[in-house]
């Protein structure tokens, strides 16, 4: 997969994630190597924004896909994350293994 098709799959994927049920926000993805590039490209002036929301990574066959998200009030936080990994399964083609990573970071406790 090149790196446009990756970034493409982000960006349907993130969509799909914010189309889900439960999913208030996506957060900038915070793996310790992402964190260490952001910060490395904050430094040098080449990136102001926060990193990306979902991050797709190619090993051979297999796709790793990572994401942060927070759930809304009234949703369980739970079966919100069970519907963000069915959500990243359905964006990808059947027959793909994928590794999905998602982390919940926050819950919207508000009304």
């Amino acid at each position: 997969m090149s790196e446009k098709q990756a970034e493409e799959l982000a960006a349907a994927i993130e969509a799909a994630l914010l189309g889900t049920p439960g999913v208030a926000a996506l957060f900038p993805v915070a793996g310790s190597l992402t964190l260490l590039v952001e910060a490395g490209a904050q430094a040098i002036g080449v990136r102001d924004e926060p990193g990306p929301r979902v991050v797709v990574r190619t090993d051979g066959d297999a796709v790793e896909v990572e994401a942060a998200l927070g759930v809304s009030a009234g949703h369980a936080a739970a079966e919100t994350v069970r519907r963000a990994h069915a959500a990243i399964r359905a964006a990808l083609p059947a027959a793909t293994p994928v590794r999905a990573i998602v982390t919940l970071v926050h819950v919207d406790v508000a009304g």
